[in-house]
């Protein structure tokens, strides 16, 4: 066998262990829960719900079953509901990327291309009327 058989052996012996690791950094829907929580403006509506309703309603945040393909790219979506007690109102849907890296926000119109955080921020102003 010479170097380069060699090296070919070793390299192919390595991939499934960059596969296996690429794959374990993918956010199940605990870890998407999390990025979601941690956004500033939700922390801040979650606030203004428990204010506003002196506890009667709380905050559910509701990740999907399963990645759904959006744009060409798979996203986790978790949708912000006020629950109180008889009924769900939706807030907001966000996608969060496989590796946590992009959090999108969908529009009210399925065929509107989601916003980015800023874009969302600037357009949207989704802190208007919440104090925190």
């Amino acid at each position: 066998m010479n170097r380069f058989h060699s090296f070919v052996f070793v390299f192919a012996a390595l991939l499934p262990s960059f596969a296996a690791s690429a794959s374990d950094t993918k956010l199940d829907r605990s870890g998407v829960v999390k990025i979601v929580s941690a956004i500033p403006e939700v922390k801040a509506w979650t606030k203004h719900i428990e204010k506003k309703t002196s506890g009667k309603s709380r905050v559910v945040l509701r990740p999907s079953e399963t990645p759904n393909l959006k744009e060409g790219k798979e996203y986790w979506s978790v949708a912000f509901f006020e629950d109180n007690g008889s009924y769900y109102h939706l807030w907001q849907s966000f996608l969060v990327s496989l590796d946590g890296g992009t959090v999108l926000i969908e529009g009210a119109d399925p065929s509107e291309s989601p916003l980015s955080l800023e874009e969302w921020r600037k357009t949207k102003k989704p802190l208007k009327g919440v104090t925190e």
